[in-house]
């Protein structure tokens, strides 16, 4: 048989005890007759008002406190207690004890529930017990720690507690009394003093324990330990107990804190690791990052960073869903975690990017990341029985302790990733400044220049024998037949840049061979495709040009098939031949 909510209502309405409903946001939701009568307040007049604005909190801080720190244990699902002195409507002062116990909806508070006892008569007989008396009684009586009192036959002077008297200590403390929160926490019983320093498991030496507390009249310590395989965490302080400096014994108090370790590791880790893969976020990769650059540098030793990312990952998520790129994203950086060292600093840098600052030389890192990739090529990543093929393309810096930060590392280990991607993806590329770098470029016209030209078109035709993808050439030779003030020979060099730049894709490239040529180079295109951009280069030229061709200067062009050519000296001798035959 259930109880009608209405009858529910009159008997808490009845209850000898103030009772009051309080919202997981900290506000009023109800409360009982005895509460109302006791404020002389009515539902209406309150009801909503945050806690902290009613009338029975707003002159007393120290309540708040309670309350505030009541309410925070309440929010782990543990119930507190705690006794204050409250003023009633008519400014009568009141003990009142009050339990606050949460109402939990799966691990979580939905509100909470405050019970109040009229214990005023209790704290007044109270009063006439001696100051040790009614402390341990409040120690045992009314609290959620674990509490023990120990006693000495002797007062021992303050000044004349030494290494003897601590031993003797040891030996004569007697248990006067412990509480059943005490035995609940650490899951053994204790009969006698030994036993309790036993169950604490202090890992400093005890007589340097009662050392500190006699001195400094209390100690505390934060002890881990198992408790039938359960971790559990406490707090325990050791309070000397004095008549003037006359030191009697002493009370340990015992908090279980191990929900709230718990909580503050579970913030932790989330504050700093990234929540698909587990490994760093990119705040926390800069944190750790810079820290062991800092320690690179002060011991002068080598410091590698590594950028990759996952091929074509759009195309993944558009095949299998985003839940099977998670997978993939996940698990990617499981593979690589476990094939790295201790020290290194591993970290998402976003969305398929990752990112690693290593304590290795570049020539280790390059083998080591090379090994990995290729595992890669050769992995199927498994999303509900669909096997998923991926490759991914790196990026490799080694840092200049002197000259860099991380930041500026990270800048040129993304330039050598780019490299890779538009070199064909599934390959690593090693940042070589006068490759990659602003000297990488013709001051003059912005494009490659010939080492970084050449570099490039090796890297190239490597990728393309490797795939058995087309590779071709577009070479351009300019002859200046005469030159005047205005219409100087760089200034058609930058004419001729500019004209050839506005005709390629993203994935071709463009860079100066010799004095006069400037070759440009072209991927995964067919002949028809080659030929209509030539013409449309050849427009672009005869625009820029506006007529002087063949008055001011002539260009000469031929184009070729590379794919097939053994590397860039063969290229170039190539293209020259052709342009000699014309």
């Amino acid at each position: 048989m259930k109880i009608a909510p209405n009858y529910l209502n009159t008997i808490i309405d009845e209850l000898n005890m103030m009772v009051v409903v309080i919202s997981k946001d900290n506000t009023l939701i109800s409360a009982n007759k005895s509460m109302l009568e006791f404020a002389g307040l009515s539902l209406d007049d309150i009801k909503g008002e945050p806690l902290w604005d009613l009338p029975w909190l707003k002159h007393d801080p120290d309540v708040q406190n309670k309350l505030m720190f009541a309410l925070s244990d309440s929010y782990f699902g543990t119930s507190s207690r705690f006794n204050a002195s409250y003023k009633d409507r008519k400014g009568l002062e009141y003990e009142i004890d009050f339990i606050v116990k949460p109402v939990m909806n799966e691990d979580e508070p939905e509100y909470f529930i405050c019970m109040g006892y009229n214990i005023t008569e209790l704290v007044q007989a109270r009063k006439a017990l001696t100051d040790r008396e009614r402390r341990i009684k409040a120690f045992f009586d009314h609290s959620n720690e674990g509490y023990f009192f120990m006693s000495l036959p002797d007062k021992i002077h303050k000044d004349k507690v030494n290494d003897q008297i601590i031993q003797e200590m040891i030996e004569h403390f007697k248990l006067e009394d412990i509480s059943r929160r005490f035995t609940e926490i650490y899951g053994k019983k204790a009969e006698c003093a030994a036993e309790i320093f036993e169950i604490l498991s202090i890992e400093e030496p005890l007589e340097e324990v009662l050392k500190k507390m006699v001195e400094n009249r209390s100690v505390t310590y934060q002890i881990t330990f198992d408790v039938n395989g359960d971790v559990k965490h406490t707090e325990v302080v050791l309070v000397g107990i004095y008549e003037e400096d006359d030191f009697e014994g002493c009370f340990g108090i015992v908090r279980d804190t191990t929900n709230q370790v718990e909580y503050l590791e579970k913030i932790t880790y989330l504050a700093h690791k990234d929540y698909l893969t587990g490994i760093n976020n990119r705040r926390n990769f800069f944190t750790e990052g810079n820290a062991l650059f800092d320690l690179s540098k002060k011991n002068k030793s080598p410091l590698s960073l590594v950028m990759f990312d996952i091929d074509h990952f759009k195309r993944v998520n558009d095949t299998y869903g985003h839940d099977a790129g998670d997978v993939v994203i996940r698990d990617l950086a499981k593979l690589v975690d476990e094939r790295i060292c201790e020290k290194c600093v591993f970290g998402r840098y976003g969305g398929e990017e990752y990112i690693l600052v290593i304590p290795h030389p570049i020539h280790e890192v390059y083998k080591e990341f090379e090994t990995i990739r290729s595992m890669i090529d050769k992995t199927m990543f498994d999303e509900d029985h669909v096997p998923i093929h991926i490759t991914i393309s790196l990026g490799i810096y080694s840092l200049d302790l002197d000259r860099d930060t991380l930041e500026s590392g990270i800048t040129k280990a993304d330039r050598a990733l780019y490299e890779s991607k538009s070199n064909g993806r599934n390959q690593t590329t090693i940042y070589v400044d006068s490759i990659h770098g602003d000297s990488a470029r013709d001051e003059l016209t912005g494009l490659f220049t010939e080492q970084s030209m050449r570099y490039k078109l090796n890297k190239t035709l490597m990728d393309v024998k490797a795939i058995d993808d087309t590779m071709w050439v577009i070479y351009f030779k300019l002859n200046v037949l005469k030159e005047d003030r205005l219409l100087t020979e760089r200034r058609h060099f930058k004419t001729i840049a500019t004209c050839l730049s506005r005709s390629i894709r993203n994935s071709d490239y463009i860079g100066r061979v010799g004095k006069h040529g400037f070759m440009v180079v072209l991927r995964n295109v067919n002949m028809k495709q080659v030929d209509d951009k030539h013409q449309r280069m050849i427009d672009n030229i005869e625009i820029g040009f506006s007529g002087m061709i063949g008055n001011v200067l002539t260009i000469k062009t031929s184009i070729l098939n590379v794919s097939r050519y053994k590397n860039d000296d063969q290229v170039v001798k190539e293209a020259d031949k052709h342009l000699e035959a014309i």
